[in-house]
């Protein structure tokens, strides 16, 4: 049932919000600001609504349906993107782009890549060595009791993944956009070239079953695309938006029990649309009701060097909520957004601080890539960690503090000091 507040609340931000975004489209939509809106608006703001009128019955089935916590949802997604845009601006303002026409890739830029390829190829060798079944085969084998096993093995359930995963997921991404940027399109080895090496990045990054890299992955190609190479009209990013989700009801039916179209598309927009704002409702059940807030004890602890023991709190969540995959042996997660586990550890105030974070931690990023950006490595760079900041409304603040993370930030600031050749 809707409330008055509910939708003077809702529709006079969506309003404001629409407004505001439009008169500054530009800038966002060229700047890594835009990730943080679009996520906000498609893996957020749509799936309060639809949660508030209970169109999703699979969430409804899982207790998402308490009207007073989503209206808290509304309210704390609200804070956190006037928070957010706001503490963006005031970081990155004043800054400008170097440059985005074309330009060469330099040799030591062509030094650093090649090395790049050799340690990813090494990496990914030992990682699939090192497990014992890989999840895209068996869902091409039709073994889909032993995907979950098999992705939790190669996901959570994997020691030092968020190390091995610099070499699964960044760096490949980061050599195609070097690579695509790079090559002149005008030869037909080239193209051939540039469209295998999208498929082997696309097997690359489905081989635990995950689908939503495949639309960073994607995104951030689009991105690139549409600054550096040639920019996207309306009627390609409506067609890049239609194949997306073609693919991914493809990869729904692929590696899922579901077995038909039509049950994948509703599965799909679920996931979209309310499958990461949805398990903030968990989080705001579990703290402090349940389980008194962390106080910092879910952020990272590197080396143990903080007085406290980690505490994952997805994990903690998921076992919680859903009992029997931990009884079968299978780790999952239920990541929320990043606001969720900042509640999570502060309460109200927590949901502040995680959004001053954020709009720090991009807009940082906004003005080193700015000054930077004359160079097709930092380009590349900036295409992955675009993808990556999509990552901001389905993920904890935590995910935005770890090592894996701020070591690109180390790279970006000491290679354009080097000379470059």
């Amino acid at each position: 049932m809707l409330t008055p507040a509910f939708v003077i609340c809702y529709v006079s931000f969506l309003a404001w919000g629409s407004v505001f975004v439009y008169k500054r489209r530009q800038r966002i939509g060229r700047s890594l600001i835009g990730a943080y809106v679009f996520s906000f608006a498609v893996a957020n703001y749509i799936g309060i609504a639809i949660l508030y009128l209970g169109l999703d019955s699979y969430r409804v089935d899982v207790g998402i349906s308490d009207p007073d916590l989503i209206f808290r949802m509304l309210v704390y997604s609200i804070v956190a993107f006037l928070v957010v845009f706001g503490t963006f601006s005031l970081v990155s303002s004043n800054s400008t782009e170097r440059t985005t026409a074309k330009v060469a890739i330099t040799k030591w830029e062509s030094l650093i890549t090649a090395g790049f390829i050799i340690i990813s190829a090494l990496v990914i060798f030992q990682y699939l060595r090192s497990v014992n079944s890989i999840a895209l085969l068996l869902a091409l084998q039709g073994s889909m009791n032993d995907v979950l096993l098999a992705r939790s093995e190669m996901g959570n359930d994997f020691g030092g993944l968020h190390w091995f995963r610099i070499a699964l997921v960044q760096l490949p991404v980061i050599i195609f956009h070097v690579i695509y940027m790079s090559l002149s399109r005008d030869r037909w080895v080239n193209r051939a070239f540039t469209i295998v090496l999208f498929g082997a990045i696309l097997i690359l990054l489905t081989l635990s079953t995950e689908k939503f890299a495949v639309v960073q992955f994607l995104a951030g190609l689009l991105f690139v695309r549409s600054k550096y190479v040639k920019k996207a009209s309306l009627a390609q990013l409506v067609r890049w938006g239609i194949a997306s989700v073609i693919f991914v009801v493809f990869l729904y039916v692929t590696f899922t029990t579901v077995q038909d179209y039509e049950t994948a598309m509703e599965v799909a927009f679920s996931r979209v649309f309310t499958g990461s704002i949805g398990t903030s409702h968990f989080y705001l059940e579990y703290f402090p009701e349940i389980e008194p807030f962390l106080y910092g004890r879910s952020l990272p602890n590197p080396m143990g060097i903080m007085p406290w023991e980690p505490y994952s709190v997805s994990i903690e969540i998921m076992n919680w909520k859903f009992p029997h995959f931990f009884e079968r042996g299978i780790i999952g997660s239920s990541p929320s957004v990043f606001w969720a586990e900042g509640y999570a550890n502060f309460g109200h105030l927590g949901v502040v601080l995680s959004s001053l974070y954020i709009g720090a931690f991009i807009g940082v990023f906004q003005r080193v890539f700015d000054r930077y950006n004359g160079y097709v490595f930092i380009r590349a760079v900036e295409g992955w960690f675009y993808s990556y900041l999509l990552t901001v409304n389905i993920s904890g603040v935590s995910e935005f503090m770890k090592i894996t993370v701020l070591i690109p930030l180390l790279i970006l600031l000491v290679l354009p000091r080097l000379r470059w050749k």
